[in-house]
């Protein structure tokens, strides 16, 4: 009996399915289903009913499963070694991130944080918030990078916020003023990312627009980056918004066509989360201090007052 089981038990249990548990724990379906049938035979008894469709698990699975959860988040918390003081971390740390954070936030303090924690193995991995939730929940993932606040009646968290981060327009005319107000936007065309991304629904909040996309007469669009909007609005014309991190990688040019708002300013709040209780909270801690330490300099919400702040729900 091994940790490696426990896992794919677990992985069956949620997917009721061998071949796509054995996707998501990156083993062939036969490897899986092996190792999963040898602990059946140690254990003396089925874990699973493998005669319907979808897979069903037995009465003595799920308490199974429940013991092996357990287990895997103790495993998990003894794998970060209490540092010295100061010292760096070591072991494993899981992280999902938003795709609209993690295109800037990553190459900008990963390889910094690393250097600092040379014996620590980090993954992180790209996916919405509702997944990301799903995983923290389940024991996959110890981290989240989110936008926070979550909606109502999302699990309950620990919540390390990160920074906030301004919401710009672009698509004006480099001749044009330096500001423009939310009434302009709530009245023009506005390209935004499809519904999977909060970004989405912080830009219609942002523009007082209803669920459907304003775009370029009967040509819908539903984009995954802020490059394609980009590129949309140089094309058709219209407004995006984009965060503030990602100006920086414009060229000349199109930086000249990005505006602030009207204050107050509208913000998103950037958090590090983790679901309760907070097992591997010095490397939580360190994390989130490290970014704040890189990030919050170059933002425009560290040299304004609170009250001139207004961070954006979903």
């Amino acid at each position: 009996m091994n940790f490696k089981q426990f896992e794919y038990v677990l992985a069956v249990s949620r997917h009721r399915h061998f071949g796509k548990a054995a996707e998501e724990c990156d083993v062939t379906q036969a490897t899986l289903s092996e190792m999963i049938k040898r602990l059946e035979d140690e254990l003396g008894y089925p874990l699973f009913d493998r005669s319907s469709y979808p897979i069903k698990i037995t009465e003595e699975g799920i308490a199974f499963a429940e013991k092996a959860r357990e287990m895997l988040k103790l495993r998990r918390q003894l794998m970060i070694s209490k540092p010295l003081e100061g010292g760096p971390l070591r072991g494993s740390l899981k992280i999902g991130i938003i795709p609209t954070v993690s295109s800037r936030l990553i190459p900008m303090v990963m390889r910094t944080f690393m250097e600092a924690h040379p014996k620590l193995k980090v993954s992180v991995e790209e996916i919405p918030t509702e997944e990301i939730l799903r995983r923290l929940s389940t024991d996959r993932l110890d981290l989240g990078i989110v936008s926070t606040p979550l909606p109502k009646g999302s699990m309950e968290i620990e919540e390390e916020i990160l920074y906030y981060e301004a919401m710009l327009v672009y698509g004006l005319d480099a001749s044009d003023k330096d500001y423009i107000n939310r009434n302009e936007l709530k009245k023009s065309e506005v390209w935004l990312l499809e519904d999977k991304h909060c970004f989405r629904n912080q830009s219609m909040n942002v523009c007082g627009i209803g669920k459907q996309q304003k775009g370029f007469n009967h040509f819908d669009f539903k984009g995954n980056s802020f490059e394609s909007l980009i590129n949309l609005s140089d094309e058709f014309g219209g407004y995006t918004l984009i965060p503030e991190l990602f100006v920086e990688t414009l060229s000349k040019d199109r930086k000249s066509r990005v505006r602030k708002i009207n204050k107050p300013t509208p913000v998103r709040e950037v958090s590090l989360i983790s679901a309760k209780p907070l097992i591997k909270k010095k490397a939580m801690k360190s994390l989130a201090d490290h970014i704040r330490k890189i990030i919050n300099p170059r933002l425009l919400s560290s040299k304004l007052p609170n009250k001139e702040l207004d961070i954006i729900e979903m």
